[in-house]
C-alpha cells in the first residue's frame, strides 16, 4: 500500500506581506488614488471599509465564492481549451 502525501500549500494564493493579490489591491488602490486625488484622508476611510468588507464577505461566504464570482463576472482574456466558458455554471460527467 503506497502512501501519498498531498500538499496543502499548493492552492494557497500568493501573499505580500499579510494580503493576497486582490486584498493588497483593494487597499493599496484607494490609497494611492486619495494621494493623486489629494484626498488622503478620503482614501484612508474607503481602505478601512473595503478590508472590513473583503473580511465579512469571506467570514461568511468562504473564499471558493469569492474566486467563482471573479471568474463568473471577469473571465481571463486568454481561454485554455481544458477550460470551459464562464456562463457554463454546472459540469457533466
Amino acid at each position: 500500500m503506497k502512501r501519498h502525501l498531498i500538499l496543502y500549500t499548493i492552492d494557497r494564493a500568493v501573499r505580500f506581506l499579510l494580503w493576497t493579490k486582490g486584498e493588497l489591491a483593494l487597499i493599496l488602490g484607494p490609497l494611492v488614488s486619495g494621494l493623486v486625488f489629494d484626498a488622503f484622508v478620503i482614501g484612508c476611510v474607503w481602505t478601512g471599509i473595503d478590508v472590513w468588507a473583503i473580511r465579512q464577505f469571506k467570514r461568511r461566504l468562504g473564499e471558493g465564492l469569492l474566486k467563482a464570482l471573479l471568474y463568473w463576472f471577469f473571465p481571463p482574456a486568454k481561454q485554455f481549451k481544458g477550460w470551459p466558458p464562464s456562463h457554463i455554471e454546472h459540469f457533466v460527467g
